[in-house]
């Protein structure tokens, strides 16, 4: 309805938006991983899980995982009784529903052209309408049918 009402050019701003909204949150994305504290646990995470991916047949196990998640929960808890890993968790959702987001907008942008398009005429049958337009004279008042 957006798109009928306001046309494509909608469409440009919206991503652009978007993009700048993604680029706030990639900063905050990077800013997460490049911590020291954070960025040493996952390393530590990350050798140990490649010396020992066959033995775990290539699953991360969950005692790990909890372990992990408890770690991260020593750094502290927010106001709101969030931890980091719990508020890296809601900017991940956020980066991926922004990123749904310009792949919905960009798929209403295409069906809306594809919609208008029938209304485009055929190449193939170019109707011929001068038969139709007469001579292209003024008609006569006689023959207009009709005194003045």
């Amino acid at each position: 309805a957006s798109l009928r009402q306001h046309g494509l050019g909608i469409l440009n701003t919206t991503v652009n938006y978007t993009y700048q909204f993604l680029a706030q949150k990639f900063h905050v994305f990077s800013q997460f991983l490049f911590d020291e504290y954070i960025r040493g646990h996952l390393s530590k995470e990350r050798r140990w899980f490649r010396k020992h991916k066959g033995e775990c047949n290539n699953m991360y196990p969950y005692e790990r995982a909890f372990k992990f998640c408890k770690e991260i929960r020593k750094l502290g808890v927010t106001d709101n009784g969030r931890t980091f890993l719990d508020q890296f968790r809601i900017l991940i959702t956020e980066i991926g529903n922004a990123l749904g987001y310009v792949r919905m907008v960009r798929s209403a942008g295409m069906h809306f052209c594809s919609e208008a398009v029938r209304f485009l005429p055929d190449l193939d049958e170019i109707i011929d309408f001068e038969p139709h337009a007469g001579t292209g004279k003024p008609a006569s008042s006689a023959e207009a049918g009709g005194a003045a």
